[in-house]
């Protein structure tokens, strides 16, 4: 199956937000593969909240991000896929 993501329109921003389940929020800084998907969608902004409970806002163009999600961990765990 193939997946293709298409390109959205010009200058748009997504928020990401994460809720606890206290209720508050928490870090919601796009993964690895979120934030490929981001760029090849043509994003120019994301708004997520950081390590310290603020709300931030980042240029696609200057984001990085090393962090795995769960989800991908859990199946690189399970050695259902390699990364």
């Amino acid at each position: 199956m193939s997946h293709q993501i298409r390109r959205v329109a010009d200058e748009v921003d997504i928020i990401v937000v994460r809720s606890k389940k206290d209720g508050t929020l928490g870090t919601s800084k796009p993964c690895v593969d979120c934030l490929q998907s981001i760029r090849e969608m043509g994003v120019s902004r994301v708004y997520y909240v950081d390590s310290v409970g603020e709300i931030r806002a980042e240029r696609v163009a200057d984001m990085s991000s090393v962090h795995v999600c769960a989800a991908k961990r859990c199946l690189m765990h399970s050695n259902m896929i390699r990364v």
